[in-house]
């Protein structure tokens, strides 16, 4: 299963990026490159197990003393990617017709159409269940009448304001 992905994106603890690119045949590409790096792998064993035990996210303590997103950070597989993905920005910038300044928002959708939708829900799911909506009215006017009668006849004395 491990062979029948083109590329590796391995996260290392923390979300830091341990290795990204090919795999290889048999993980020959991968197991190279952590070779080149300190890491020994038995010959019969699984990569994928044995890459997790070589960045410390397996069973086995961390090969080497460097941490493997500074190692990864440093290499010309990581300088590869970099220019691979200037190439497809500047291919992509081409074919539309140079950089379009886009608003830069956090959502894709406006925020009176998440409520729109939001609120939808939220009738439908009372809807279904009146249970529900009868309850919690019913618990309002419960509770807000007697609350309401023990505060009827207060004056303005200062007993009556330390009950308020």
């Amino acid at each position: 299963m491990f062979e029948s992905f083109d590329r590796l994106l391995l996260l290392e603890h923390g979300g830091r990026c341990a290795y990204f690119g090919e795999i290889g045949e048999d993980a020959g590409v991968l197991l190279d490159y952590f070779r080149r790096h300190g890491a020994e792998f038995p010959v019969d064993a699984n990569p994928a197990e044995e890459i997790l035990d070589a960045i410390g996210a397996g069973q086995a303590p961390r090969v080497g003393n460097r941490d493997w997103a500074d190692i990864f950070a440093e290499s010309p597989e990581f300088t590869n990617v970099k220019e691979q993905i200037s190439r497809m920005k500047s291919a992509r910038l081409g074919s539309v017709g140079g950089y379009v300044e886009a608003d830069a928002k956090e959502f894709a959708t406006p925020f009176m159409h998440q409520l729109r939708i939001v609120q939808k829900r939220a009738n439908l799911s009372l809807w279904r269940s009146p249970n529900y909506g009868f309850t919690r009215l019913f618990n309002h006017l419960a509770l807000s009448l007697p609350i309401g009668l023990c505060f009827i006849n207060l004056d303005d004395s200062r007993a009556s304001l330390q009950y308020r």
